[in-house]
């Protein structure tokens, strides 16, 4: 379809982040840009980019979901 081969390893890991912090990613994101969170970028495994949403069932996480490649 045209999109990065690394489209599908970034979508995971938003997956897995949004799974693991029960968030969306797109509030790591916001912190960096708009509140100068700069240190968020340093975490391990975890991608501060929208795109990721945690799936959650009777406010316990079941999963995330990821996407990219636009």
């Amino acid at each position: 379809d045209g999109a990065n081969l690394a489209s599908a390893e970034i979508a995971s890991l938003k997956a897995a982040t949004a799974a693991k912090f029960r968030r969306p990613t797109k509030v790591f994101e916001d912190a960096i840009q708009k509140k100068g969170f700069n240190y968020l970028i340093t975490l391990p495994n975890v991608l501060a980019s929208r795109g990721g949403i945690p799936i959650i069932e009777d406010g316990k996480v079941i999963g995330g979901i990821g996407c990219s490649g636009g």
